[in-house]
């Protein structure tokens, strides 16, 4: 019993030095490496533009065109690009609905109508869009 139990203890032992490593570390105030300062520049773009819509790279997430509907009035341009834009639709949430140059609107492909276009309630529901005919 007195061997086992020595022998167990000097396994302990070793297991125990075994993980204790004699050396450390020092870290110098100086930096042998020298940093530059080259400006990093992000390779993506924040909106990148389909045949249907396009795609909010920041947000993640989907425009597509609502066909038929458009701005009451175009508000702050969020970006501009090769010709395309994408600008705030005034009254209106910019995670949900935006628009392009000419107040074509793009819904958010996450989020569902409150009341669909064209049917009763969608001009109180949706103040800041029109129909082509000008109606809300």
């Amino acid at each position: 019993m007195k061997k086992t139990i020595t022998a167990l203890f000097l396994c302990l032992c070793i297991l125990l030095l075994a993980g204790c490593n004699g050396k450390y570390y020092y870290v110098s105030e100086e930096s042998s490496h020298e940093t530059s300062s080259k400006e990093v520049s992000d390779p993506v773009p924040p909106y990148v533009f389909g045949e249907k819509g396009f795609y909010d790279t920041v947000g993640d997430v989907e425009f597509y065109l609502a066909e038929g509907l458009y701005a009451v009035e175009i508000g702050e341009l969020l970006y501009e690009e090769d010709g395309r834009a994408v600008h705030l639709i005034v009254g209106a949430h910019e995670s949900y609905l935006l628009c392009d140059g000419e107040g074509r609107v793009y819904k958010n492909a996450d989020l569902p109508w409150t009341v669909e276009p064209g049917t009763e309630g969608f001009g109180e529901a949706y103040p800041a869009l029109k129909t082509e005919d000008g109606e809300a």
